[in-house]
């Protein structure tokens, strides 16, 4: 469907599964698909600059105020830089 910050808040955010995170990004990377190749982008944005629960949209719920997560963004660079738009990335950590 190619709502991947959606569904990597749900994952990240709501509950609170980084494992489930990394596979939902593992099974929809693809590098030549342009709405799938940033997906791991989306997901180190979601750790380094995690937005509120606005991004879903009208959905009503509560959660805690969004904290970066250091420790699961430098797993992600450390084992996907590959999959990253470097150029994106400098962008993302720029926020």
């Amino acid at each position: 469907m190619g709502k991947h910050e959606q569904a990597l808040f749900i994952y990240v955010r709501v509950l609170k599964d980084t494992h489930m995170a990394k596979e939902y990004c593992h099974r929809h990377y693809d590098k030549d698909t342009d709405r799938n190749k940033d997906v791991y982008l989306s997901l180190l944005r979601m750790y380094l600059s995690p937005p509120d629960v606005h991004c879903l949209g009208p959905i009503k719920m509560e959660l805690s105020e969004p904290q970066a997560n250091l420790k699961a963004a430098l797993h992600v660079l450390e084992l996907h830089h590959s999959k990253l738009n470097t150029a994106k990335v400098d962008c993302t950590t720029a926020r």
